[in-house]
């Protein structure tokens, strides 16, 4: 019987011990995996806007309203994205001056346009705030009357341009944006004729736009 109780007593601290060193052993911790960005802006889209254009200058009271279209590709790299986008826009921005019984002048934006670059980040998965600057071109109209004298001049203008704005992916294929850019077409010198009185008279214009619009765009491959 001494030997059976010291057998059972034998067993018991072992298998307390072996409790205990369990108990004490940790559960192996998995390490957090880190998940990239989707690439949600990547790839080709295109898209409409509409907006509002005024003019820079002394010499180019313009304002009034523009809409069209662009087209572009993106490329995402993590949260960077890089861009090239053509855009173009219809206008019926136009200012005019006169001087009662003297001289009147008027000057109508029909189009302007750009091709530009882009760079931009994205926060999180479904917004991007961007940057974009390039090459600008627009087409202008001028007319003016002076004692009962008219002429007029037109041109296709071209110069730089820079902007910002952001675009928010509210769809699987689909976002919305807002952007103002600044277009600068410099000074060009104009012949404005008068052949009524045998006259023609230079002069220059100096000619830039701030717009600021809002649109969607369609992305294609989702």
């Amino acid at each position: 019987m001494k030997y059976a109780s010291a057998i059972a007593i034998a067993a018991l601290c072992l298998a307390g011990t072996a409790s205990a060193a369990d108990l004490g052993r940790r559960m192996p911790v998995k390490a957090p995996q880190l998940v990239a960005p989707v690439n949600t802006f990547s790839g080709f889209y295109v898209g409409a806007h509409i907006g509002g254009a005024f003019g820079a200058r002394d010499d180019d009271q313009v304002d009034g309203v523009i809409g069209g279209g662009q087209v572009g590709y993106n490329w995402q790299i993590q949260n960077w994205v890089l861009g090239l986008e053509g855009q173009f826009s219809g206008s019926g921005a136009k200012g005019d001056w006169s001087w009662p019984g003297i001289a009147s002048a008027s000057t109508d934006l029909n189009w302007l346009g750009s091709v530009t670059g882009k760079v931009g980040y994205a926060v999180g998965n479904n917004m991007m705030l961007y940057g974009k600057g390039g090459f600008a071109f627009a087409d202008y109209d001028y007319s003016a009357t002076i004692v009962g004298f008219s002429t007029s001049a037109s041109k296709t203008r071209t110069g730089w341009t820079v902007g910002g704005g952001a675009e928010w992916m509210f769809a699987p294929a689909w976002s919305a944006m807002v952007e103002y850019q600044y277009y600068d077409f410099g000074s060009d010198s104009f012949d404005f004729a008068f052949p009524a009185a045998g006259v023609t008279v230079a002069q220059d214009i100096d000619s830039g736009i701030h717009a600021v619009k809002a649109g969607v765009n369609y992305h294609f491959g989702r």
